[in-house]
């Protein structure tokens, strides 16, 4: 019996931006359910979800995707093209919405060792977006949004990246960034924490 992220493949791979949305977002509720979810972590599979990040209408609902597939097993992360996912990073973050999406999919995925060891390494592109992120999360600073915002769980869309750098300082590597002089990052992530709550 076909299953119904084989039958989906031909429309992932489609020049069409409405059939790519439509497929990722029947994937989306298909990853509900295991054995379907299994399939799509397969690598061939993968890559062509991966692709769809490059498809502006469709980043959101891949991204989060992708989130679905690692947190249902850590072991997916394996079958990643980690390299395409860093190169899309910069059109990815480009859209105040799929920022919170992107931080989801990395606390995710730093829950990995081999990703740790990829985001945190010398690979100049992952290196780059990484400093990136740590210091946009820096500046950012939730209490000046709108004060008629009450609930900043909804509104925070940098909330998971003090996960991705707590999972990056399980690994040397990751600490030698954070803990790096000409970064000034220990100083900032102190007084982070004393604004923010």
């Amino acid at each position: 019996m076909t299953s119904f992220v084989a039958e989906v493949t031909p429309f992932l791979q489609s020049n069409r931006i409405d059939l790519k949305l439509s497929s990722i977002e029947l994937l989306l509720q298909l990853s509900e359910n295991p054995d379907e979810i299994a399939k799509m972590a397969e690598k061939y599979f993968l890559e062509l979800i991966c692709k769809c990040l490059s498809c502006k209408d469709a980043t959101l609902k891949t991204l989060q995707l992708l989130t679905n597939i690692v947190a249902s097993n850590i072991s997916f992360v394996e079958n990643l093209d980690y390299g395409f996912l860093i190169n899309s990073a910069e059109s990815i973050l480009s859209t105040e919405e799929n920022i919170n999406a992107f931080l989801m999919l990395l606390a995710n995925l730093t829950l990995s060792n081999e990703f740790c060891e990829f985001f945190s390494s010398e690979d100049v592109l992952a290196r780059e977006v990484l400093l990136r992120l740590v210091k946009s999360f820096i500046d950012y600073n939730v209490s000046k949004e709108s004060e008629l915002i009450i609930d900043w769980e909804n509104i925070d869309k940098w909330q998971y990246m003090s996960s991705v750098i707590c999972n990056l300082s399980k690994e040397q590597q990751g600490r030698n960034i954070f803990l790096n002089p000409s970064h000034n990052f220990s100083k900032e992530f102190i007084i982070h924490v004393i604004i923010k709550d």
